[in-house]
């Protein structure tokens, strides 16, 4: 997996996504909130990179567009 870092791109063992690989993008998208919340100011960054990847995550989005696409993906169920 390629991890996109301010320093470059890393390639990261597939392993390293094993605890997100059988989650909805709802769960990632509330598991990334879970994370913002936590108030210790850190994100996976594989989290991140993955959610970049599905294009699920875009810079410059905030907590509430994030719920507002979790709610969005919820009623297309």
């Amino acid at each position: 997996m390629k991890l996109y870092t301010p320093l470059g791109i890393a390639e990261l063992p597939d392993n390293y996504a094993d605890e997100y690989r059988d989650k909805s993008d709802i769960e990632l998208l509330e598991e990334l909130l879970r994370q913002d919340n936590t108030g210790d100011g850190f994100l996976d960054p594989i989290l991140v990179s993955i959610l970049i990847d599905k294009k699920l995550l875009f810079k410059g989005e905030r907590v509430n567009d994030i719920q507002a696409k979790i709610q969005r993906l919820k009623e297309q169920l």
